[in-house]
């Protein structure tokens, strides 16, 4: 079976790869590298998994109330 790109059910679906490809890598990473540096620690040359600490701190904190 031969793949025909020209066909009238294919198009639409090339013409939607390029948006679908763009988005997967600039929005879903993203979000995914925001995720993991959440759970982190950031000094200069010094990068720790501090599990959820961030988000207790936040919790405790009287300014994010």
């Amino acid at each position: 079976m031969k793949l025909n790109l020209n066909s009238q059910k294919v198009a639409p679906y090339v013409f939607v790869l390029p948006f679908i490809l763009l988005f997967l890598i600039f929005f879903v990473y993203a979000i995914g590298s925001t995720v993991v540096m959440s759970f982190q620690s950031v000094n200069i040359g010094d990068i720790q998994f501090v599990k959820f600490d961030n988000y207790q701190m936040l919790l405790n904190s009287s300014l994010f109330q």
